[in-house]
């Protein structure tokens, strides 16, 4: 277990791997590189533009290696308030990107408690 205050930088290897594969899966790191703003403050302008995208792409291709591995690097070390793991599941929740977000909810405690998600059936 980590906890939630966990800067993404310090993920453990197994958790990063994980979500570098959910977060590939139809781009989803590119939805939430769209979204990230500065210092993580939803009040304040986004960090990333297209021409950002494009140089994740090109590193890919370049080191052969996962865009969404190359971003969360990026990502988690840039900034005067580097993002912590509730703030990269909450942003993957805000985008229904829910296998990524559930993901980190189910290896994080929040406070003292660890996360539960609540499934709800629809009959």
């Amino acid at each position: 277990m980590m906890l939630g205050t966990t800067e993404v930088r310090k993920m453990d290897a197994s958790l990063k791997n994980e979500l570098v594969n959910l977060l590939n899966i139809n781009d989803g790191w590119k939805s939430l590189m769209a979204t990230v703003t500065v210092d993580c403050d939803p009040n304040k302008s986004l960090k990333y533009t297209n021409d950002h995208l494009k140089l994740i792409e090109m590193a890919g291709q370049t080191q052969r290696r996962f865009c969404s591995e190359i971003f969360l690097e990026e990502w988690g070390t840039s900034g005067r308030i580097r993002p912590n793991l509730k703030i990269l599941m909450d942003l993957l929740f805000k985008l229904k990107l829910t296998r990524a977000a559930e993901c980190i909810a189910s290896k994080i405690i929040i406070g003292n408690m660890k996360f539960k998600l609540l499934k709800v059936s629809v009959g």
